[in-house]
């Protein structure tokens, strides 16, 4: 199948919310290389998400942005929630492109997998936390059907979306 690239980004945070911050997420990047083969496909390492909050309650979402590539362009349309074909060189999606025929699965801990999709998709859940947060193991998976291309020159690639929003 070859290799799909999986980042991430974030920006650095405090270590304690700020008076006027009621709640925040923050995702340690994961960046691989993950050799894609035909059939079920866990990511090859688990990574963090830090939920700090004062709310009562608070939920996280998740969803592919369909962002912005280097030059401006979108996301192709139709590949939400998948892995797209994607050239690193340019760092711009190959359009029309490829995509892998189903959706990224992300898992919080023991909750129940989400489907990505371009829409907000509940992961995770709770109560105020403390003062220093609380880490969230979060896991991939990617199903690879045996039609599905293999890419040489290009690779797929998709950016996930966290979001805490007050329930």
């Amino acid at each position: 199948m070859g290799k799909s690239v999986l980042q991430a980004q974030s920006l650095p945070q405090d270590t304690s919310l700020q008076n006027d911050l009621l709640a925040d997420v923050f995702v340690t990047p994961p960046s691989y290389n993950w050799s894609l083969t035909s059939g079920d496909n866990p990511a090859p390492n688990v990574f963090n998400m830090h939920v700090r909050s004062r709310l009562l309650p608070w939920q996280v979402y998740v969803r592919d942005p369909m962002n912005l590539d280097a030059v401006g362009h979108p996301k192709p349309g139709g590949t939400q929630g998948k892995l797209a074909e994607f050239n690193l060189a340019s760092s711009t999606w190959v359009v029309p492109g490829r995509a892998l025929s189903l959706p990224i699965i992300v898992q919080s801990g023991v909750r129940s997998p989400v489907t990505l999709t371009g829409a907000n998709q509940l992961l995770e859940y709770g109560e105020p936390l403390p003062p220093q947060g609380t880490p969230y193991a979060i896991s991939l998976s990617q199903h690879v059907e045996p039609n599905d291309a293999s890419l040489t020159d290009t690779m797929y690639h998709i950016v996930i979306f966290f979001e805490i929003i007050p329930d």
